[in-house]
């Protein structure tokens, strides 16, 4: 439902492609509006270790499926890659591939061109996320 919420923006952000960044901010947003409807409270603690202005490498043991939604609540603009069929699913799909990096983890071209795309996203000055 949240997702659905900012579909729009999200397109905006999509087709507009200095507004990138933007859009995978927008994650955040969801991610706290999922919580908010889900009644959870996340706090994020020992952030302040974190500098805004550096690049960082996450990596998420994918515990549950909350897991990628907590992350999304790191207020760094963030690249995530994830499953190419991700990418797939409607909608959904359209957002993750055009914002983020989709690896098909049998091929090793597209493992590969991930790295490379992650490395181009931390030289831009987002961080990564393995998840």
């Amino acid at each position: 439902m949240a997702f659905l919420i900012l579909l729009p923006i999200f397109i905006f952000t999509i087709e507009i492609s200095e507004k990138k960044s933007q859009g995978r901010k927008l994650n955040r947003i969801w991610s706290k509006l999922l919580f908010g409807m889900l009644f959870f409270r996340v706090k994020i603690e020992n952030h302040n270790h974190l500098k805004k202005r550096d690049q960082f490498i996450f990596v998420s043991n994918h515990f549950s499926y909350m897991d990628i939604p907590v992350l999304g609540l790191i207020p760094f603009d963030l690249v995530f890659i994830g499953k190419s069929s991700l990418a797939k699913v409607p909608l959904f799909g359209y957002m993750f591939r055009s914002l983020h990096i989709a690896v098909d983890r049998h091929s090793m071209k597209s493992r590969v061109e991930s790295v490379l795309k992650a490395r181009k996203a931390l030289y831009e000055g987002a961080s990564v996320v393995f998840s």
